[in-house]
């Protein structure tokens, strides 16, 4: 395969150049919360503030939903990429670079014009549309569902939230609440698949895992009641190739990487070395 015919290939979906897993383990070091709001009661607790929970054989669990991971990977690649410099859009619904250009893009496509329309896509768009996907952009990431890792290995805690009336101070007429939480210790699966990431793309998702990773990012609710900092573990990065030579740069902002896998991502800093070359 040429380098040519490697152009825009992280925004394709049409061809498959490369494979990457990161894959693990994840532990809350604080409560962990990610309910299901008021209106949904659970008969299994005694809260008026479930959690979210599904079915595994007999039991019905917590989890970290991937919807979840990507909210959390999305805004904190934004926070990081705007630090350097680099303009990404928020993503939200009407604001994302597709929205601008999506007019011309569905002219390309209605014309079958699929060349331009990749181009279009590829000069118009910020790498979090590229990454985590956008209108008419498949993400090239996928993040799975966190699930307890073994029945035994979560426990589920209650306790009693107040709300303050900002104006008097005092507790807010009926603002007693109990709420169910994951409590600290837990241990959830973790993974995420990536398809044809170029490898600053690695180094941006292993960068935002540090994040994570360090509590500089939280996960779920509360968080200004400090829930939610969760702590990596046993993480690899594997990776599967399809072009003739190992890791080769895959567009013009790329460049080679030289690895044995699976690798660390918490401790190799190859593909971050990567990212600190994507200039603004």
């Amino acid at each position: 395969m040429s380098q040519n015919s490697l152009s825009h290939i992280l925004i394709r979906k049409d061809v498959l150049v490369r494979e990457a897993v990161i894959s693990g383990e994840v532990v809350n070091e604080t409560p962990l919360r990610i309910g299901v709001g008021r209106d949904n009661l659970d008969l299994l607790s005694t809260a008026n503030q479930a959690l979210l929970r599904v079915r595994m054989g007999e039991d019905r669990v917590p989890v970290i939903p991937g919807s979840s991971w990507k909210g959390v990977f999305r805004s904190t690649g934004e926070r990081l990429m705007r630090g350097r410099g680099v303009s990404v859009c928020t993503g939200l619904t009407k604001q994302t670079c597709v929205d601008k250009i999506e007019d011309e893009l569905e002219s390309l496509l209605k014309r079958g014009n699929y060349d331009d329309a990749v181009r279009l896509v590829w000069e118009g768009t910020c790498i979090n549309c590229k990454v985590f996907g956008a209108p008419h952009v498949r993400a090239s990431v996928s993040f799975f569902d966190s699930y307890p890792k073994t029945p035994t290995s979560y426990e589920i805690g209650t306790r009693p939230m107040i709300a303050i009336n900002r104006e008097t101070g005092s507790v807010s007429e009926r603002a007693l609440v109990t709420m169910d939480y994951v409590e600290p210790g837990s241990v959830f699966t973790f993974r995420i698949n990536m398809m044809n990431p170029t490898n600053y793309v690695i180094g941006y998702i292993i960068s935002i895992i540090r994040e994570i990773d360090q509590g500089l990012t939280q996960v779920g609710g509360n968080k200004s009641r400090g829930f939610g900092v969760m702590k990596f573990r046993d993480l690899k990065l594997d990776m599967k190739e399809y072009v003739p030579y190992k890791l080769p740069e895959m567009d013009p902002k790329d460049e080679k990487v030289e690895a044995k896998f699976p690798i660390d991502p918490l401790s190799d800093d190859k593909f971050l070395e990567v990212l600190k070359h994507v200039k603004p």
